[in-house]
């Protein structure tokens, strides 16, 4: 069976793709690929089988370049792809940090601290889900831009969260020693 490839170009992966559709897709020597037996994604001119499609076609053999090695199909498994955002500094894209869980702790903890912390920490989730929403269609301008809202809103209800802890300490043991000294 021909091996199957996964690009992301533009932000966008699209996939699965044989060897013969992968010129027509777009793809470059720097174009992110992943296929059955990488632990990850690589730049498309580190595979070898995959450099003809770099040369000009004079250069090709007439006849068809098949990649070697060719594996039986095997396909990331669905809803499991990795989200890509940003570049690293070799040219791969990296994963963005989600900051679902810590609007969830930081809302809990504004919950129980301090009402103001609770509020922002709701709006630190809203917008955790919207970036997840937006890598995963492959936006990543509005992602980047919704992923940095929520992280804004949730380090404030952390801080806030934070700094009611002790605001509630102190408001529980002078209502308790009160409450004491009126007997």
């Amino acid at each position: 069976m021909e091996q199957k490839y996964f690009l992301i170009i533009d932000g966008v992966q699209s996939g699965p793709l044989g060897y013969n559709e992968l010129r027509s897709a777009g793809i470059t020597p720097d174009t992110p690929v992943w296929r059955t037996g990488l632990e990850n994604w690589v730049k498309a001119s580190t595979l070898p089988e995959l450099t003809p499609l770099f040369q000009p076609y004079s250069e090709q053999p007439y006849y068809s370049q098949q990649p070697y090695a060719q594996q039986p199909y095997a396909q990331q498994p669905y809803g499991q792809r990795p989200m890509y955002t940003r570049e690293a500094p070799n040219g791969l894209p990296i994963a963005h940090t989600n900051w679902m869980t810590w609007a969830i702790i930081g809302t809990i903890l504004g919950f129980l601290c301090c009402m103001i912390g609770m509020i922002f920490g709701i709006i630190g989730i809203v917008n955790a889900n919207k970036a997840n929403r937006f890598y995963n269609e492959g936006n990543a301008t509005m992602g980047d831009s919704a992923n940095s809202t929520a992280r804004t809103m949730t380090i404030i209800s952390l801080v806030f969260g934070a700094l009611g802890i002790p605001a509630s300490i102190y408001i529980l043991t002078t209502s308790f020693s009160s409450i004491m000294g009126s007997l």
